[in-house]
């Protein structure tokens, strides 16, 4: 399941940045000298030509791809830190003692400063171990009680984390630069999305520690700019089984190649920028 929904990801993305399959070079070009293909493209598809033949061709057009989508698309994601600390800060029972509500603050100290990333579950009794379904969200513990009662039932666990913890969204690029985890890592170019993101990587880093979830069956989700985020989570941690971004729009599941270049270039240089200017300065020569 998850080499199939990592593969979805992926020949998605190849629609919404398809000029670059046809760069020879290690090097990606400017979109300006690219030529512009019709249709939906060929993820398997390799730069000489030829199409990918085995599992062994297939790892190495994937970490093209991903180059090519931290290029043109979404900056430079850092390696999560060794040394990120966590703590509990509440634990009850909820819902007629039928399942636990747990708080944590995650904190991680770079470059002089630090940041804290605050998430929260909710899970079934028992000692698992529990599949886990990961929601980004400007707050948590906002996710209905039916929703969380049917996940209970069917046996998942349900997290959110706060994602404006690891960067504001307040439209202004030099404030929401300044804060979250841009100024631990100041010398990589990842924008807003790909900084909320990282989340799920520090999030199932944490959860490999914990015997009650199951980090062999982990999904992610979001809402519009969350499912943006949920997206490009998936596709820069193969620990995730399965995506499920809803209403992503541009930026997400939506295909770039079908909208309007003048509109959606306008669109870029404004509101949207900010959730994507690292990959995008490559784009527009910022």
């Amino acid at each position: 399941m998850r080499v199939k929904c990592t593969l979805s990801i992926l020949f998605s993305l190849t629609i919404v940045f398809c000029y670059a399959q046809n760069d020879k070079s290690s090097a990606f070009k400017a979109v300006q000298g690219l030529k512009r293909h019709k249709g939906l493209q060929d993820p398997f598809l390799k730069t000489n030509g030829e199409r990918v033949k085995s599992k062994a061709e297939w790892q190495n057009q994937r970490k093209y791809l991903l180059s090519m989508l931290e290029y043109y698309q979404y900056g430079q994601m850092p390696p999560t830190p060794t040394d990120v600390i966590v703590k509990e800060t509440l634990s009850e029972d909820i819902y007629e003692d039928k399942a636990e509500r747990k708080l944590y603050t995650l904190t991680i100290k770079r470059n002089g400063r630090s940041m804290n990333l605050h998430f929260g579950l909710i899970k079934p009794k028992g000692n698992g171990p529990f599949p886990v379904i990961i929601k980004n969200d400007p707050k948590i513990n906002d996710i209905s009680d039916e929703i969380n009662l049917d996940a209970l039932r069917r046996g998942y666990i349900m997290c959110q984390y706060v994602r404006t913890d690891l960067g504001t969204d307040s439209g202004d690029l030099k404030k929401d630069r300044s804060n979250g985890v841009f100024p631990l890592y100041p010398e990589y170019s990842w924008g807003t999305i790909t900084a909320w993101a990282w989340g799920y990587k520090l999030l199932i880093d944490f959860f490999e520690t914990q015997e009650f979830i199951d980090t062999n069956r982990v999904v992610v989700t979001g809402h519009s700019r969350g499912g943006k985020t949920a997206f490009c989570g998936g596709i820069f941690d193969e620990r995730i089984a399965i995506t499920a971004p809803n209403s992503s729009g541009l930026g997400g599941t939506a295909s770039t190649d079908i909208l309007n270049w003048e509109w959606m270039i306008k669109l870029l240089q404004t509101a949207v920028l900010i959730r994507f200017i690292g990959g995008l300065q490559n784009i527009l020569s910022l």
